[in-house]
C-alpha cells in the first residue's frame, strides 16, 4: 500500500486547496492503475475544513494518524508541491518510513508519471515506477 503525502498547512486557504487538488490527482492516477494508495491529506481536508471553528485537532491527532498508516504501508510517496521541504509533517512522515527501512520516493507534481506496474493486493511490496528520485 503506498501513503501519499504533501503539505498542507498554510494560512492561505486557497494554497490548502491547490494542494489537496493536486494530492487528489495524483491518488486517482494510482488508483486507477491499480494501488492500494492512502493520503491523509486527501482523507482528511473537509473534516478539517469544518473543524475551522473549533481548531485543529492537534499534532497528536496527526502523529497517531501517520505512525498507524506508515505501520501499514509499504512505501511513502512524496508529492514535491512548493513547501514539501519545509513541511514539518512531511518531514515527520519520511522519517517514519526511514525508520522503518521502508522507501520513501518523490513525486514531481503534474509531471505525468510513467505508467505504474499494476499489480495485486498480494504483491503490495513491489514498488512502482512512479517517482523522479528516492529521497535520501
Amino acid at each position: 500500500m503506498i501513503y501519499l503525502s504533501v503539505p498542507y498547512s498554510s494560512p492561505d486557504s486557497n494554497i490548502r486547496a491547490d494542494r489537496v487538488a493536486r494530492v487528489r490527482r495524483e491518488m486517482a492516477r494510482m488508483m486507477a492503475q491499480g494501488h492500494l494508495t492512502v493520503c491523509p491529506v486527501a482523507m482528511n481536508h473537509e473534516a478539517i475544513e469544518q473543524l475551522a471553528d473549533a481548531g485543529d485537532p492537534g499534532g497528536s491527532y496527526w502523529r497517531q494518524l501517520e505512525a498507524g498508516l506508515a505501520a501499514v504501508c509499504d512505501e511513502l510517496v512524496v508529492v514535491a508541491v512548493e513547501g514539501w521541504r519545509e513541511s514539518r509533517g512531511v518531514q515527520r512522515e519520511i522519517a517514519l518510513f526511514k525508520d522503518q527501512a521502508k522507501p520513501v520516493r518523490l513525486l514531481q507534481a503534474d509531471a505525468e508519471p510513467p505508467a505504474l506496474e499494476r499489480r495485486r493486493v498480494e504483491s503490495a511490496s513491489a514498488s512502482p515506477a512512479v517517482v523522479s528520485e528516492r529521497v535520501r
